[in-house]
């Protein structure tokens, strides 16, 4: 009998050419084992490849038998090759769906168009699955043919037309949603539908002794893995530990399906002393020590590990968690040093806990959230643990639409700028304005300098948005001749990140002459600040004033500047900050302060002189050849007495706050053909 058996073997291995579906095998073994002992994200497409690979690989084990089956008939009865070869089709039949359902992981859409496309694919695998199954009632794809051998029905034709269709339909889908896929990605997708295609064909019609529908499969999921499943690219670098952009991945896919995760975050409090006294050479192998001991000793089944940015690792888990565990292990550790080069290193981490009870809506919000609650916890000091709660959260909320509308706002070039008057009592009239920028937004409405330019500065987009800024106000200049309005010049804010770059200069020079504006209509004010940071700054003034412009030193008193360093700044005008002017008036005043903008109420009705160094910094700075402008002027009492202090110019909410362009000409035009209406 083993001998009979033996020999059936050999002859069907000598009609039928199996070493293609064995190298499948091979493959797809190779695959499997690899993505079990590598760690892998938890994401719906991960799921979906490897039960794709355990489709193919065993369909295709499938199809050996069941062709062995069929090459040995005298070996084998007519009932057992039917019942292998109709396995092998309800296998088979299952792999292109499943690799729709890929294709529609990968354009990661929760659009009605995306459960459009799920639904026509079920529909059909359902419809071809029922008709494959039902064969030996209706020998719809498979039937008994003379002889009692296992021949093909037409069924089985109409079956592989539908799921080459459904191939082709999953690569005009993915064709279709371009921006949602990666050029690697729709390749690879296309690849395999045509190498599967090209195999179900080819051994259909033409070369049934061949083994080759599984090994087209296997290539084009070869492909796919090269393509878009290498576990390495959601790794950081550095550590080994998931990075920073699998995490945003991550939080994407558990939002889409409305699920929730709990993480506990921890950076170092003296991460930048060490990173400033060593540098990466020393601090990224410690970085490694610290993510092999999360690795081994502290994350338990379920739990992920990341590696952020600078010094900031992530625990994170599916569900509700309190990390108490992993908490007091990596504490424990972290009171002893981390030895490398034969030197010791000690850091001193802070923790912030974000609960899955937390309603977060938007992954990039998580990241702000980490960010957010360990740069408080840093204030906190060494060891300190902030829980994140729902007010922390709105913050960072609000943080990200503010962001998201001033990045809007740069992109379609929709910032508005705002002019605030500034007063002279010499002249008797409105003869400046202070440009202030302003963002409007559908939900936030409009959104003042105060809660985006730190944004702005933070994320590298100050530059664009100063520029924007500038050519606003050369525009305003250039479409309005200011002088028949009584307005000598428009002043305009740079922050201390603008003075630094060394473009500067030539950029605003550009801008000015491309709309005809004479550099002297326009005073640039520069806060103590950037006065004292550097010689780039001083360059670019002393460019910016050959070319003609002005400078002003704005808010004067909030910095620390060296006094004789500023006054050698070619500068024309020292804005005196309100503070210092209503400290002068009432010490006791209490500031009404709305969002954006800013409203002093007095309590009293006299002047209570406490604070008198207004009076002595007028006279010193007009003494040098300066002017004074006081911010902040909010009353016709302040007007007086400022006037009787010799005061060049006022600003102030007295005369209006910041008002857009048209109010803002109809505002001077009125004023100033009524003069002494102050």
């Amino acid at each position: 009998m083993l001998s009979r058996g033996f020999f059936c073997v050999r002859e069907w291995l000598m009609n039928w050419n199996v070493e293609y579906g064995l190298a499948s095998i091979f493959v797809m073994g190779v695959l499997l084992v690899y993505n079990l002992i590598r760690r892998e994200l938890p994401l719906r497409k991960n799921f979906v490849f490897n039960i794709l690979l355990l489709s193919i690989a065993g369909a295709d084990i499938l199809d050996i038998i069941s062709s062995l089956a069929a090459a040995n008939e005298s070996f084998f009865s007519p009932l057992i090759t039917y019942i292998t070869s109709l396995l092998f089709y309800i296998s088979f039949v299952m792999i292109p769906f499943i690799f729709s359902d890929m294709v529609s992981c990968l354009t990661d859409m929760t659009a009605k168009i995306n459960r459009r496309f799920r639904y026509i694919t079920r529909i059909a695998f359902a419809a071809c699955e029922a008709a494959v199954i039902s064969s030996p009632l209706t020998g719809l794809v498979l039937r008994f043919g003379e002889g009692g051998r296992v021949v093909r029905a037409p069924g089985f034709y109409a079956v592989n037309g539908v799921l080459c269709i459904v191939l082709i339909l999953s690569c005009l889908f993915v064709a279709k949603h371009n921006r949602e896929t990666g050029l690697l990605q729709r390749c690879s997708v296309y690849i395999f539908a045509t190498l599967s295609i090209v195999s179900v064909i080819t051994q259909t019609a033409y070369f049934n002794g061949f083994i080759l529908i599984c090994s087209g499969f296997a290539l084009g999921a070869l492909v796919i893995y090269i393509a878009v499943q290498n576990p390495d690219s959601y790794l950081d670098r550095k550590t080994g530990l998931f990075s920073k952009e699998s995490f945003g991945v991550v939080q994407s896919e558990f939002l889409k399906d409305d699920e929730r995760s709990s993480a506990l975050c921890f950076a170092f409090a003296n991460y930048g002393v060490l990173k400033a006294a060593y540098g990466d050479e020393i601090l990224n192998p410690c970085l490694s020590l610290i993510a092999d001991f999360l690795i081994k000793e502290v994350c338990l089944p379920g739990v992920l590990p990341f590696y952020m940015h600078n010094g900031c690792f992530v625990l994170l888990k599916k569900g509700q968690y309190d990390f108490g565990k992993e908490k007091t292990a990596i504490d424990a550790r972290f009171m002893n040093p981390w030895k490398v080069s034969e030197s010791n290193f000690q850091f001193s981490p802070v923790y912030s806990y974000i609960s899955s009870e937390v309603q977060v809506r938007e992954a990039n919000n998580v990241t702000s959230l980490i960010v957010r609650s360990l740069k408080d916890a840093l204030h906190n000091g060494a060891y300190s643990f902030i829980t994140v709660d729902e007010e922390l959260l709105y913050d960072t909320e609000h943080e990200t639409k503010i962001r998201r509308a001033m990045d809007n706002a740069l992109e379609n070039d929709t910032l508005e700028v705002w002019f605030q008057p500034i007063y002279s009592p010499r002249l008797d009239r409105i003869n400046s304005a202070e440009a202030l920028v302003r963002v409007k937004d559908e939900e936030l409405g409009v959104i003042y300098p105060d809660e985006f330019i730190k944004t702005a500065e933070t994320n590298g987009s100050i530059m664009r948005l100063g520029l924007q800024v500038f050519t606003k106000v050369c525009e305003f200049i250039s479409k309005n001749d200011i002088k028949k309005y009584g307005l000598d010049y428009i002043e305009l804010n740079l922050s201390p990140i603008q003075c630094l770059d060394e473009h500067l200069a030539e950029q605003f020079t550009r801008i000015r002459k491309s709309f005809g504006v004479d550099a002297s209509l326009i005073n640039l004010e520069i806060t103590e600040t950037a006065a004292s940071d550097s010689s780039i700054v001083m360059e670019n003034m002393l460019k910016l004033s050959q070319d003609g412009f002005i400078f002003s030193l704005d808010d004067y008193g909030t910095g620390y500047s060296n006094l004789m360093n500023m006054l050698s700044l070619p500068l024309s005008i020292i804005k005196i900050d309100k503070s210092i002017v209503w400290s002068y008036f009432d010490q006791s005043a209490t500031a009404d302060l709305a969002v954006g903008s800013e409203s002093l109420a007095f309590t009293s009705s006299g002047l209570s002189r406490e604070n008198n160094i207004l009076e002595d910094l007028i006279p010193m700075f007009q003494a040098r050849g300066l002017e004074v402008l006081c911010e902040g002027v909010e009353t016709r009492e302040m007007v007086r007495v400022l006037t009787e202090m010799g005061c060049d110019y006022m600003q102030g909410f007295f005369f209006s706050k910041p008002i857009p362009e048209e109010a803002f000409l109809e505002y001077v035009r009125a004023k100033n053909r009524n003069r002494g209406a102050f």
